[in-house]
């Protein structure tokens, strides 16, 4: 009964993993962690999929899913999204989740990460191992009863939602402010089945929305004006009948749109936040007169929200919901 460590999951072993993973999140529902998620639990990070064997059966799992975000400064991040934290019912309680994730921590560190976030209903355990709550995003509630106020379509362009060629779609992530790195082979994953892709055309694409399966915006690009007359057809026309909108604290002028239209604002964490080697980070963002901080105030003193100190100095990132595990 003796545990295997913790290793990089083997090909033939995905099906077996995704089995599992789903039966832990997603018994009731029949969406399938490895068509939602093709990113992170896929044959292209199968080394940053982690497992844990016992009697030739895999236990627990943990995924790392490597971004490059580019900060406010035009700094940039190499960050370690951590997803699909499990074990089966039967072997919980024997510390195999501390296990397997300090063996992520120990894999970001051998490969330089700057940072590590994950999303969490459970973050005492997570805050154990160093994470922290930090940094901030917002939403807006939109629906049939405001969405009257958003500008509307123009009757010239068409609404589309099958695509082929993302390139237009990219052009139009890249002029993004706050963004991670993106090869052209990551659209189609991101912007899978599992999430309704919606864009305005007129000639070329001017905009574009991404939904998930509840209602939530994912990810826009595009004309601001546009965004939004994407988003009022869709509710106008019962394609939903509301819609949660998520935006960075720094965005290209959409949430200034809604503020100025009175839109109820609402925000929240951007996620937990873990330092991976604290030492190289305060050398790499030239921080030395806090090197004596501890790792829950060095979070907060650069990733915020709150303000700990005047010599705060905030790395303003941002990961769309796009690209959560």
């Amino acid at each position: 009964m003796n545990p295997e460590s913790p290793r990089r999951c083997s090909k033939d072993e995905l099906g077996e993993t995704l089995a599992m993973l789903d039966s832990i999140f997603h018994s009731t529902r029949p969406r399938r962690m490895g068509k939602y998620y093709p990113y992170a639990y896929g044959d292209g990070n199968l080394d940053n999929m982690r497992i844990i064997k016992i009697n030739k059966k895999i236990v627990s799992h943990a995924a790392i899913y490597q971004r490059i975000v580019n900060t406010a400064d035009g700094l940039l991040l190499k960050i370690g999204c951590i997803g699909g934290v499990a074990t089966l019912p039967d072997y919980r309680g024997k510390g195999y989740a501390t296990i397997i994730l300090n063996d992520c921590i120990k894999k970001m560190e051998k490969e330089d990460y700057d940072i590590s976030i994950l999303w969490t209903g459970t973050p005492e355990f997570y805050r154990k191992l160093g994470w922290e709550w930090a940094g901030k995003e917002c939403w807006f509630n939109l629906n049939s009863g405001n969405v009257f106020l958003l500008p509307a379509y123009d009757k010239k362009s068409t609404l589309e939602t099958s695509i082929d060629d993302y390139s237009q779609i990219r052009e139009i992530y890249e002029k993004k402010l706050l963004r991670s790195e993106r090869k052209p082979d990551d659209y189609p994953l991101l912007f899978n089945r599992q999430r309704k892709l919606f864009y305005q055309r007129n000639g070329k694409i001017t905009a574009y929305v991404l939904i998930s399966d509840e209602n939530g915006v994912l990810e826009y690009g595009g004309e601001t004006y546009a965004v939004l007359s994407i988003l009022r057809r869709l509710i106008e026309q019962k394609d939903f009948p509301s819609l949660k909108m998520f935006i960075p604290l720094q965005d290209d002028g959409l949430s200034n749109c809604l503020e100025k239209l009175n839109f109820p604002k609402s925000s929240s964490y951007m996620g937990m936040i873990r330092v991976i080697n604290q030492e190289k980070f305060l050398k790499k963002f030239g921080a030395k007169a806090v090197e004596s901080c501890s790792s829950d105030r060095l979070i907060k003193l650069f990733f915020g929200p709150e303000k700990v100190s005047d010599k705060s100095a905030p790395l303003v990132f941002y990961l769309w919901q796009t690209e959560h595990m």
